[in-house]
């Protein structure tokens, strides 16, 4: 299987928008809302969708820009409400984002570690040691394997 390769974060964006066709709300979450793509970025996205909550976490490995980067999808259910403005660690890529998220305490991010698998999370730290360089984050991986 190819890594998929991107031109920018809007290709991307396109992309996962073709993919996931059937969603009510596509999100991007932390830290690349703001910053620039650079080598071993992580874009965590939510899929919100009527049958959200039954699906397991998406991971691919991809280039943006010819940078490695892990992309992790989140499948989350929707809930509809009215249309209001995300915060700022959000970035809507597909949908409104709905005062239901915003309101009611479904803090998507509590979704997220309840289902974040272990393999995941050895990549990502391993991914975080690549960036900074910091031998915790490979004593950390090693705990884990």
């Amino acid at each position: 299987m190819a890594i998929n390769s991107f031109n920018s974060k809007t290709e991307l964006y396109n992309y996962i928008i073709k993919k996931f066709k059937n969603s009510k709300l596509i999100l991007l979450s932390g830290s690349m809302v703001s910053k620039r793509v650079k080598n071993y970025s992580d874009f965590d996205m939510e899929i919100h969708s009527v049958d959200g909550a039954s699906k397991r976490p998406y991971y691919e490995l991809i280039f943006v820009s010819n940078k490695l980067c892990l992309l992790t999808i989140y499948f989350v259910k929707f809930f509809p409400g009215k249309s209001i403005k995300p915060p700022k660690d959000k970035k809507v890529i597909f949908g409104d984002y709905n005062n239901h998220y915003h309101c009611s305490g479904r803090n998507t991010y509590n979704v997220k570690q309840k289902i974040k698998r272990e393999n995941q999370l050895i990549l990502d730290i391993f991914f975080k040691y690549v960036r900074h360089k910091e031998k915790k984050y490979l004593e950390w991986v090693a705990k884990r394997i």
